[in-house]
């Protein structure tokens, strides 16, 4: 039998479920690996009825966007019991749904209890009915829905704001900068406090400095002051990694760039990973304490909301509402804060980042070799095994393919099984 014959079959296994809408059963019919909510919905309604929340939303991004988060942004998984990468949740009063997509269908079937309905579409192409229309049926006679305002980014934002109020315009939409999940998970875990390192000229191939004049060089027509929250671009053009998201060399923190008479950043992130006592590497990278060119200075994480407000009053600002969430981007309102106007488009990073100069090209080529040598070594054990009528299921095949990687890539290995291949892409090694 042929080996990616085998592989094709195995992964569409995965989706030959029957189409689901929701999870009723007993107590009883419950599998051991459910999580028990009751109480915790229990105490989040309680909050939402002080708050008078007749819907809430609880999505599984955190404050920037992001498809992974640290442990500490993992509310909805937390709140649902169900821990896949992909999915939200609403809870109404009397009732509480989680959508996601197919791939999860065993997963959430084994992972949340009967308070929940899961809403997954089936091969039939039929369709649970989605959030916006499952929301305006809870709430006939309309009612408020909130969300975190920073754990949702500005587009969505605006987007469900705007689908709720053609379904029924009685239906209020009313963002709150109250974390409703951070109030009632009290073992929450904390926001990671790990050290940053350099990626050094050798592998970044272009200093911070450099990518950092280019940007405002393409700003100097049309804005004063650049936003970024991608953890990613800031990482890639400030030339530092982190480790506050598992198998993401990203770091939490907020940039921006302003024209003015010269170039300047201001980095808001933890800066006891930046100080001169805790990491010189990094200070010293970052210039700080020196007038450079472009100057850069540091504030912390958790006064960039207000930073950023004042540092926007009577700019043109460049934001991109896809990935600024709403908090922030509720600052650049013309009338309370002076902004006088907001350029609404991809940030120049992200453009600047997809054009590899020739140290990372070399790097690329040099991981995809390494990573080809571990596919061919895959393969060839896997077409021994099935020669030999052995059996091979998704998780051994892919502890094998992690085993040959790891060989093959030696010192460089990154411990990541889902992310590997991306981050030897977007991040030379």
């Amino acid at each position: 039998m042929d080996p990616m014959f085998l592989l094709v079959v195995m992964a569409t296994c995965l989706f030959l479920v029957p189409p689901m809408s929701a999870t009723k059963c007993s107590e009883n019919e419950l599998p051991p690996t459910t999580k028990n909510t009751t109480e915790i919905l229990g105490k989040l309604r309680k909050i939402m009825a002080e708050k008078k929340y007749d819907a809430f939303i609880v999505l599984s991004s955190d404050a920037h966007n992001s498809e992974y988060t640290t442990d500490h942004d993992k509310r909805r998984a937390w709140l649902t019991g169900f821990k896949g990468s992909a999915g939200h949740a609403v809870v109404t009063k009397d009732n509480a749904a989680v959508w996601t997509d197919g791939r999860y269908y065993t997963q959430i079937t084994q992972e949340i209890d009967c308070n929940w309905e899961a809403m997954i579409p089936g091969l039939d192409g039929s369709k649970p009915p989605g959030m916006v229309d499952w929301i305006a049926a809870q709430l006939p006679g309309g009612g408020t829905v909130s969300v975190t305002s920073t754990l949702i980014d500005a587009n969505y934002a605006n987007i469900i704001k705007d689908s709720l109020n053609n379904v029924n315009e009685n239906i209020i939409f009313k963002a709150t900068k109250l974390d409703l999940i951070g109030e009632i998970w009290k073992d929450q875990p904390a926001l990671p406090q790990d050290p940053l390192y350099v990626e050094t000229i050798k592998y970044a191939g272009e200093t911070w400095q450099d990518k950092v004049n280019k940007v405002c060089l393409k700003m100097v027509e049309n804005s004063d002051i650049l936003i970024i929250s991608r953890l990613d671009d800031i990482a890639w053009l400030l030339n530092l990694r982190g480790n506050d998201i598992p198998y993401t060399p990203v770091f939490l923190a907020y940039v921006t760039i302003e024209t003015g008479t010269a170039c300047s950043v201001t980095l808001y992130t933890d800066m006891e990973r930046t100080n001169q006592a805790n990491n010189p590497k990094v200070f010293n990278h970052l210039g700080l304490g020196s007038l450079g060119n472009p100057n850069i200075v540091t504030a912390n994480y958790s006064s960039a909301s207000s930073g950023i407000k004042k540092a926007v009053s009577g700019k043109r600002i460049w934001a991109d509402s896809k990935e600024i969430n709403y908090e922030v981007y509720t600052k650049f309102d013309s009338k309370t804060d002076g902004a006088i106007q907001v350029l609404d488009k991809v940030n120049p990073v992200r453009i600047m980042k997809v054009v590899k100069n020739k140290v990372e090209r070399k790097s690329m080529e040099q991981a995809n070799l390494v990573d080809s040598v571990a596919v061919v070594a895959f393969i060839s054990w896997l077409k021994g095994v099935v020669d030999e009528d052995g059996d091979v299921d998704e998780l051994s095949a892919a502890d094998k393919v992690a085993e040959f990687r790891r060989i093959a890539a030696g010192k460089n290995y990154i411990a990541s099984l889902s992310m590997r291949y991306r981050l030897w892409v977007t991040t030379p090694l």
